[in-house]
């Protein structure tokens, strides 16, 4: 059930949640030390997006040389430097570094957001896929959780920061070594001739689903920290407290999906994920705002579930999967600097508004347009 390419896209899915994921309660720190506003400050999510979305682009021609273990591989060793390169930034005051790490982080996770989900479809059967896919963004959610835990730590302690991320280099560069020998895929031809032609059906309302999904997911678990300690006046340890609770969550639902099989169709588990995504959002906006966290169980079974409900319902899949993630990566560098322009004229307290547009479009497509594809 597990291979050795199926623990290679675990592991590779790990260090990018550990290493996307520190990056939002990192985030305030970043904005008082360096002495920048939002509308700065937000380019290093957006960068790391739209290099994220280049390298989704061009996959059809790297692919062709690299294959998807080859690129998980590389995109290892990206990561190490990324943390070296962030380490570093805070120690010089650089917000350059900062910028030279988003871009390589951008094309570490355009590569990763591909190929960990295309060798998922590739390599597992119907019958464990909403299982497997479950336990690959359960180790998301791990490294997610591990991050900001670790970093309100060092916060609370005085401990050292740029320590934190020299030490996950480290690290990092070890996980490369173990993961040096996995073998490849035994053919990617058909993702080697992946057209552009995006106008699909399935690609439109999939693409749709998930964009809005993730990005309410990003924009909740990137500005966490801020809304509660910019305003709502938290510590940063307590605002990556929260986040943490968040990302709990995430691993909590995720790990339970991997584990148990629900004798519920696909469709209604992603409609009680929304719903519920919904109320908690109101509750955590206009009642008690560390609710927001628990957005994190409510997200946690998703993203997932719609993987291996593509995977079911559509041919092709694994086509139609690299398509979609490339128009995630599109979103995602939209979502971002819309966000901040939002945050700069009003505040992140009401640019956070804007996740209700995304959950209405998520919920939209759910009950209108999903149950077409049968």
């Amino acid at each position: 059930m597990f291979s050795s390419t199926i623990i290679l896209a675990y592991l590779a899915l790990f260090l990018l949640g550990a290493v996307d994921n520190i990056r939002g309660p990192l985030y305030p720190y970043i904005l008082e030390n360096f002495g920048i506003l939002e509308s700065k400050g937000q380019w290093i999510f957006t960068l790391s997006s739209l290099f994220g979305l280049l390298t989704s682009l061009s996959a059809p021609k790297w692919l062709k040389f690299l294959a998807p273990v080859n690129t998980l591989k590389i995109s290892i060793l990206i990561h190490s430097l990324v943390l070296l390169l962030i380490g570093l930034a805070i120690e010089m005051q650089s917000f350059i570094l900062l910028i030279v790490s988003s871009v390589f982080l951008g094309l570490a996770m355009g590569a990763q957001g591909l190929c960990v989900n295309t060798i998922i479809a590739q390599e597992v059967s119907a019958k464990n896929s909403r299982k497997i896919f479950s336990g690959l963004h359960s180790m998301y959610g791990i490294a997610s959780l591990l991050s900001p835990l670790l970093l309100g730590y060092f916060f609370k302690e005085k401990f050292s920061i740029p320590s934190l991320f020299y030490g996950m280099s480290l690290l990092t560069i070890f996980i490369f070594f173990y993961l040096l020998k996995t073998p490849s895929l035994k053919s990617v031809k058909k993702l080697e001739g992946m057209d552009f032609k995006f106008l699909q059906k399935e690609v439109l309302v999939f693409g749709t689903l998930l964009c809005s999904y993730v990005s309410f997911e990003i924009l909740v678990s990137s500005r966490l920290s801020l809304i509660l300690s910019n305003y709502y006046g938290y510590t940063y340890s307590l605002a990556s407290f929260f986040l943490s609770l968040f990302f709990v969550g995430l691993l909590a639902g995720r790990l339970f999906f991997s584990f148990v099989h629900l004798n519920i169709k696909n469709i209604t588990l992603l409609k009680i994920s929304a719903w519920l995504n919904l109320f908690v959002f109101i509750v955590g906006l206009y009642i008690y705002p560390p609710v927001l966290a628990l957005t994190g169980l409510t997200c946690s079974f998703f993203f997932p579930t719609t993987m291996d409900l593509i995977k079911n319902r559509v041919k092709n899949n694994d086509i139609i999967i690299t398509k979609i993630m490339i128009l995630v990566s599109l979103s995602l560098s939209c979502m971002h600097p819309v966000f901040s322009i939002l945050s700069d004229t009003w505040n992140s307290y009401h640019a956070a508004h804007l996740g209700f547009g995304l959950l209405f479009i998520v919920l939209y497509f759910l009950h209108f347009k999903v149950d077409e594809f049968k």
